[in-house]
């Protein structure tokens, strides 16, 4: 094996660990959500199961899949990252969902608007998550069209880590 395939597999697995640790991030915010107000209706967490599902499958499936299930990284076979777009895109949706889903609980309960602002704004600040998602779409959008393989890997390889 050469530099190249080992770069290549390289990223494959970070990419596939990063993809994994972003699910139990967004799991772990839901079951936190579950703790902070148990009398919600199972259905909404249910929605939020469910959209976490979604996009987690979709990107595993086109991380793993992106190159027709051959890992090693070759021009004609590959996409050109053409499937990393949607599962950005369901990534920014899910975190979006996530960043904002209990200020409406917070808001409705009493006391000073103070004190209700501050779990918003720090549960709210999961939308940079979603501002970081937009960057590697915006990098994904250049790089992915680009001669030189191996520099256009580095900046994508630097996301997934």
């Amino acid at each position: 094996m050469d530099a190249f395939t080992d770069m290549v597999q390289i990223s494959f697995a970070a990419s596939l660990l990063g993809l994994f640790a972003m699910l139990g991030a967004k799991i772990s915010i839901v079951l936190l959500y579950q703790r902070l107000a148990p009398q919600q209706a199972s259905k909404g967490m249910l929605f939020l199961y469910g959209c976490i599902g979604v996009w987690a499958v979709f990107a595993i499936l086109a991380q793993s899949f992106q190159c027709g299930g051959n890992v090693i990284f070759t021009p004609e076979q590959c996409l050109s990252g053409s499937l990393q777009y949607p599962s950005i895109v369901l990534n920014i949706i899910s975190d979006g969902l996530l960043a904002f889903w209990m200020a409406p609980r917070f808001w409705s309960l009493q006391g000073a608007a103070e004190s209700r602002l501050i779990p918003i704004i720090l549960f709210g600040l999961r939308i940079f998550v979603c501002f970081v998602a937009l960057a590697q779409l915006i990098v994904y959008a250049f790089n992915m069209s680009s001669d030189d393989t191996t520099w256009s890997q580095t900046t994508p390889v630097v996301f997934n880590l």
